[in-house]
């Protein structure tokens, strides 16, 4: 059968001594059981590394933000997705991070990344306005105007009181939305007309094709006795 190990570790014998002698000054060993070797609870030691160590990487985490930050300051943008990325694979879960990389590849119009990462920081954290507004101009600047607005719309229930969400997003994107719609309903319109005439001109072709049939029988017909 296989050995099983405890999760505690003994201390030197010298050292438990020491330490019974600090409760007795005569070094008469008490019958309380302090005589035994004081034993050390590595689970407890585990529990505060692991502690620090998630302390560690978002401590980490949020210097590499901030220097992605200054970084994105100076139109070094690259250098700061480089930043973030590090950041994200130490915090996956901080939206923040996800949203400030979608604005960064929005500006490098890196349009496609940039709606993946909005929609990442919107599925960490729905209730955030900022996300679904980084979303909707990611949206808008990719050309999917219909997603866009739906993405400022759930902006702006998330957060009324932002005038300026209102009119520099919901109602510019309306406006996109209505301009869009009108084109494609005039093409639709062009397409139509345009159809027509190919048919009348078709038709007509059919119908002079048939008078020259008609004239053709009509020859042969007076040709016979």
């Amino acid at each position: 059968m296989a050995t099983s190990f405890g999760w505690k570790r003994k201390l030197d014998q010298n050292v438990a001594r020491k330490r019974a002698r600090a409760f007795d000054e005569s070094n008469q060993i008490p019958d309380d059981g302090e005589d035994e070797p004081f034993e050390l609870d590595w689970r407890v030691l585990l529990v505060k590394r692991g502690a620090l160590s998630i302390e560690d990487k978002v401590v980490k985490s949020k210097r590499l933000q901030d220097e992605g930050v200054s970084l994105a300051e100076q139109q070094r943008y690259w250098e700061a997705i480089t930043r973030w990325n590090e950041a994200i694979s130490l915090t996956p879960s901080n939206e923040k991070l996800y949203e400030m990389k979608s604005q960064i590849l929005l500006e490098l119009h890196e349009l496609f990344p940039a709606i993946q990462a909005a929609e990442k920081a919107v599925s960490l954290n729905p209730h955030w306005h900022i996300a679904h507004q980084t979303l909707g101009r990611a949206q808008m600047g990719y050309g999917d105007v219909e997603m866009g607005v739906k993405s400022f719309s759930r902006a702006v229930l998330l957060q009324p009181d932002d005038l300026d969400m209102w009119t520099e997003d919901l109602h510019w994107a309306w406006k996109l939305r209505d301009q869009k719609r009108k084109q494609e309903k005039d093409n639709s319109s062009s397409r139509s007309i345009q159809d027509t005439q190919e048919l009348q001109e078709l038709y007509a072709e059919d119908l002079d094709q048939d008078d020259d049939f008609q004239a053709l029988i009509g020859c042969n017909v007076k040709k016979e006795p």
